[in-house]
């Protein structure tokens, strides 16, 4: 009888083993990077003290030299020069302190004093608008109308805010002189010339205004009388001799250019004047005119306006 034999592969000697699946151990490590940090801002500290006191100083100074030259203008012309040259000055200010890195401690106050110069820049520019037009016609009221406007005050105002913090911003606007000159009265004499002739000339002012009535050769008034709305004059003691006749009108007389302050007009005959005298030993002849600041009837003397500056003074 046959006995079947087992075989097995891999068996050793007499022990026996049981087939199983076979396991695997293995540790895992995790590495856990570090987050990245966000950089504090870093705070601008603007430029240092001293430059910024440098650059204030720069950009008041021309401003000041422009300001303080205003009130040293009597002729229309050298004013409204003097106020561009002014304007000028203040924009350019702007312009230097608009973009400048203030330091940080100042900024607000910095940015204060920017618009106040724009501001004044800008009231500086209507004012000279104002005299070229001949709104304004005297520096007075120039000076009168620039302190009214916001510009100066609120100028004034950052320079003080900016001083409390340890820095200066002087710009100084020349104060105005008091409103009002007293008027004259018909008949005063800005000028009386000579007048030890015999001509006569009758003023009537039959015009919606007063005026000054001037008798000139060249450009150099001889005589110049004031005469009021409204009144007539006679001026007597003419020297013989051809005059051109000019005449001034305005409001709110200015002591300080014996002239109108505001609205001011300047016009002049466009006939020349010839006063004579003559004699022949027994009756004497001499030239009477009469001339009307209005329009008349039949009237044969006309008029044309004339530039400030080419009135003479």
């Amino acid at each position: 009888m046959a006995i079947p034999v087992l075989l097995c592969a891999g068996c050793g000697g007499g022990s026996s083993h049981h087939a199983g699946p076979a396991t695997t151990s293995t540790t895992t490590r995790t590495t856990v990077a570090p987050l990245p940090t966000t950089p504090r801002p870093t705070v601008d500290p603007g430029i240092s003290p001293g430059a910024y006191r440098a650059q204030l100083a720069a950009a008041a100074r021309p401003l000041n030299a422009a300001l303080a030259a205003l009130p040293q203008s009597r002729a229309m012309t050298a004013l409204a020069g003097r106020l561009g040259t002014a304007e000028y000055a203040a924009s350019s200010a702007v312009t230097r302190l608009g973009g400048l890195d203030a330091p940080r401690p100042v900024r607000t106050e910095h940015a204060r004093v920017v618009a106040g110069l724009r501001q004044l820049a800008a009231d500086l520019g209507t004012v000279r608008e104002a005299v070229g037009d001949q709104t304004l016609c005297a520096t007075s009221v120039a000076l009168a109308s620039i302190d009214r406007r916001p510009g100066a005050r609120e100028l004034a105002a950052a320079a003080e805010a900016l001083r409390t913090k340890g820095y200066r911003f002087a710009a100084t606007i020349p104060p105005a002189p008091p409103d009002g000159s007293p008027q004259p009265a018909t008949g005063t004499f800005l000028k009386s010339g000579d007048r030890s002739g015999r001509g006569q000339l009758t003023i009537e002012n039959g015009s919606d205004g007063d005026a000054v009535l001037s008798l000139a050769v060249g450009h150099n008034a001889l005589i110049s009388v004031f005469v009021g709305k409204g009144a007539n004059y006679e001026i007597d003691g003419i020297d013989d001799g051809t005059y051109s006749i000019y005449y001034a009108g305005g409001t709110d007389w200015d002591t300080g250019i014996d002239g109108f302050a505001r609205n001011c007009s300047f016009s002049k005959f466009d006939s020349p004047l010839t006063f004579s005298t003559t004699s022949d030993g027994y009756f004497e002849q001499y030239s009477t005119w009469t001339l009307t600041l209005y329009p008349v009837f039949g009237g044969n003397a006309t008029t044309s306006r004339v530039s400030p500056q080419n009135y003479p003074r």
